[in-house]
């Protein structure tokens, strides 16, 4: 084989493999616009250690980032959780200055913020 091929070859290959990488990064979540819209209208209070507080959690998987969250079991919160809002249980939202408390589906927290659901995300 000459040079030139090869580094043809190298090159090629190595476009290939930039051009993977890069669409690969641009696949989204579908949750993550329903994340966004949710943390615009409401706030998560939750507790390391909460097994409901995980599942909420996991329900969202890499959107739950987006979300707005009040850990209560940190110091700096504690007037936030316990003496402003009064929070009792955890995870607990709070949307339009409504309290809801216990784990929620993607469906409820959709009819309660009014965030759209993307039908491969209606669970």
């Amino acid at each position: 084989m000459n040079k030139g091929f090869r580094i043809t070859i190298i090159i090629v290959l190595g476009v290939i493999a930039i051009s993977y990488y890069a669409l690969s990064k641009n696949e989204t979540n579908p949750n993550d616009e329903f994340a966004k819209c949710v943390s615009e209208k409401a706030i998560l209070y939750m507790q390391t250690g909460c097994f409901a507080c995980k599942k909420q959690e996991d329900l969202f998987g890499e959107s739950y980032k987006y979300l707005k969250i009040v850990n209560c079991a940190e110091e700096e919160n504690y007037n936030e959780c316990f003496v402003k809002n009064k929070i009792r249980a955890t995870p607990t939202w709070i949307i339009d200055y409504n309290k809801y408390i216990g784990y929620k589906t993607l469906k409820e927290l959709s009819e309660l913020t009014g965030c759209p659901l993307k039908e491969e995300t209606k669970k």
